[in-house]
């Protein structure tokens, strides 16, 4: 196997130099980019003397452990995916960091980033988990990472909750395809925290086959979430279904007239000025339910389990 050392580097810079003066080791201290993928690295040496790194490229390797980086004070990027890598460990002096890709290794707890306060993208997608097993948060990283975050990909990952996620506030984008989420209403008490939240992809999941799962996270999400499991959301097509959730709600509250099962005036005059490619963004389920049950007898019952959702 092979270790990552200063002389490694030189003899690979050296190889790949067209020029036919030899690389040496100032020139080799000179470096902002270096590309080590794909050979075999197994170790970290001593690499302190590396100054000016700043992106190091270390995917497709043989790594079983982050070490010896913390003297890279410079590194903005470093992609680690694609090793043996079980611990994050080893990056917390690393304040520079802002991007750090780390999917398709055998790590099963997010920790060791709370002091990255730069760190604006992680990638941990499709860790190689024990069976059984998901993906764990530590509260301290999560809570380290609030302020900075704006890219999550935790894609493949046996994940059952986002509970823990919802304190990125600036999170922008969430990329959580394919694992075990089942539940709305953690999905809808997380998307109402993530007020910069512009891009979910839930692809994958149990949840996405529930009744009306789509509408009730834009319902609840903020506007400035565009992009659904890869589909566009249409500001009229948002209001239309905002709207209708505040005339539920108020239908609700007030006295149900049994006598008159004629649409109320509030939503006909809600939905009739809608062209027709608008109303065909919103789904049959949800007029249905607006137009039947608005008036019917059992839907102040139905509309409280609802309203669960919001709490």
């Amino acid at each position: 196997m092979v270790k990552l050392t200063e002389a490694l580097v030189v003899r690979k810079v050296k190889n790949k130099s067209s020029q036919r003066t030899d690389a040496n080791k100032d020139s080799v201290r000179k470096l902002t980019h270096l590309h080590l993928q794909d050979n075999f690295i197994d170790t970290i040496g001593d690499i302190s003397q590396l100054k000016n790194l700043t992106v190091l490229y270390l995917q497709n390797n043989c790594l079983t452990k982050i070490d010896n980086l913390e003297h890279a004070c410079q590194l903005t990027h470093i992609y680690l995916q694609r090793n043996k890598i079980s611990k994050i460990e080893s990056l917390n002096g690393l304040r520079k960091l802002k991007k750090l890709y780390l999917g398709y290794n055998c790590i099963t707890v997010i920790e060791g980033l709370d002091k990255l306060c730069n760190l604006e993208e992680l990638h941990i997608q499709n860790q190689q988990l024990p069976q059984g097993e998901t993906l764990q948060f530590d509260p301290r990283t999560m809570k380290g990472l609030a302020k900075s975050l704006h890219v999550l990909d935790v894609t493949s990952n046996g994940l059952t909750s986002v509970a823990d996620l919802q304190c990125l506030h600036n999170l922008k984008s969430l990329t959580a395809q394919y694992n075990c989420l089942s539940d709305t209403i953690d999905l809808i008490q997380a998307v109402s925290q993530w007020y910069r939240l512009t891009s979910l992809e839930l692809i994958g999941n149990p949840v996405c086959s529930q009744q009306k799962y789509r509408e009730r996270l834009i319902i609840f999400s903020s506007n400035n979430l565009v992009l659904l499991d890869g589909k566009q959301i249409h500001d009229t097509s948002r209001d239309f279904l905002k709207r209708l959730e505040i005339i539920k709600g108020h239908k609700m509250a007030s006295p149900i007239n049994h006598s008159n099962p004629t649409l109320p005036a509030d939503i006909a005059n809600l939905t009739k000025n809608f062209t027709p490619g608008v109303m065909k963004s919103i789904t049959h389920s949800i007029l249905h339910d607006a137009e039947l049950k608005a008036t019917s007898s059992d839907y102040a019952s139905k509309r409280c389990n609802s309203l669960m959702f919001q709490t």
